[in-house]
């Protein structure tokens, strides 16, 4: 990747509390990253560049792995597996109507990014499957399409609700219960996407994130799980999701390229934790997976052998299934095809796998 030509820090403090300002920074490839606020080392998001608890740029032996051969350590991407940020008290409680499901913790709603700098791995596929899922066991599911694509609010276009995407970085108070108070929020709910979102990347970060966050934190009222579906490329959508999520998970191809963008969105998540501690991340999801293709199977050893925990213990194979549920607007399940059971069943460990990680069922 390039190297960073200017930095710029500032102590504004909105979403980082004392010291902790956000400001977007370019590199020469055009790439963009982020600096850590005033007083602070700059964490550089780069290839090959990762960053000490503190936000400082570690030595290339504890960096980021690269595709060819160096070591990450997971703990500087904690996985919600591993030493998880104290979470809010759970107990277990039926929810929603009678009939439905047991298993479901009732708790302040959990939030989810699915990010990663590289477009078409899966995001939407992930964000739309674990809300039919969720709303299949009783959840009250909300879908922010943050994705200039839309792929999202195509499948889930059924479930708008009025309220568009880029609405989620006004400074109206009242946005959220003026939308959702006298509302059903059972099922699935759509923020749908909008070309305003192009606007946000006036603002300046903190400002965005600032206005994200407050407005994530006002449907905790209405819903017990909030998914977000990003930008495949580094900006104020992307990283104000991040800095407003408590989870992140990142499903990639067995693709060089894939495998180069999932390097740079560790970077991305161990420089954001700096100013949202508790973000966790779930993991990065193997998906398209073909064993018959002898690099997807390398591919997949790179993967597992670089980033060890990180690394989701199934996979989601190269199934057309999938692809035609999402545009039939449905969930894989009700595809009526025998080719689809397999699907529905690597479907069901993920959204299964994810949601105990979210401490959203037992």
């Amino acid at each position: 990747m390039g190297v960073i030509h200017e930095q710029k820090n500032h102590d504004r403090g909105s979403v980082c509390g004392n010291n902790k300002g956000l400001e977007c920074i370019a590199s020469d490839a055009g790439d963009s990253a982020w600096g850590i606020g005033a007083g602070q080392a700059a964490s550089a998001v780069r290839s090959g560049a990762a960053t000490d608890g503190r936000g400082n740029i570690t030595g290339s032996s504890q960096g980021v792995g690269s595709v060819s051969g160096k070591k990450l350590s997971a703990k500087r991407v904690r996985a919600s597996n591993g030493n998880p940020a104290s979470a809010p008290s759970v107990h277990s409680e039926k929810m929603g109507p009678s009939g439905q499901k047991t298993g479901i913790l009732k708790m302040k709603m959990k939030t989810l990014a699915n990010a990663i700098q590289k477009g078409g791995q899966g995001k939407t596929m992930a964000t739309c499957h674990l809300a039919f899922d969720g709303a299949r066991r009783g959840l009250r599911v909300v879908v922010i399409d943050l994705d200039p694509q839309g792929n999202a609010s195509y499948t889930l276009e059924a479930h708008a609700s009025g309220l568009f995407a880029s609405q989620m970085f006004d400074e109206s108070p009242d946005l959220v219960p003026s939308f959702f108070a006298d509302r059903d929020n059972t099922g699935i709910t759509l923020i749908h996407n909008d070309d305003g979102l192009a606007n946000i990347e006036k603002l300046e970060l903190e400002d965005a994130a600032t206005l994200l966050r407050t407005h994530v934190d006002a449907l905790s009222e209405f819903f017990d799980v909030c998914l977000i579906d990003t930008p495949p490329f580094l900006s104020n959508v992307m990283a104000s999701a991040l800095l407003s999520a408590d989870f992140v998970m990142s499903p990639v191809e067995m693709e060089p390229y894939s495998l180069q963008g999932m390097e740079k969105m560790v970077a991305v998540i161990q420089n954001l934790r700096e100013a949202n501690p508790a973000l966790q991340f779930i993991g990065m999801l193997p998906n398209r997976y073909n064993v018959k293709i002898p690099r997807h199977v390398e591919n997949m050893k790179i993967l597992r052998d670089e980033y060890a925990e990180l690394v989701m213990p199934f996979d989601i194979r190269q199934r057309d299934s999938i692809a035609e549920a999402l545009g039939n607007q449905i969930p894989v399940w009700k595809v009526k095809k025998t080719a689809a059971r397999d699907a529905t069943k690597e479907v069901r460990v993920m959204t299964q796998y994810v949601f105990e990680k979210m401490e959203v069922i037992q």
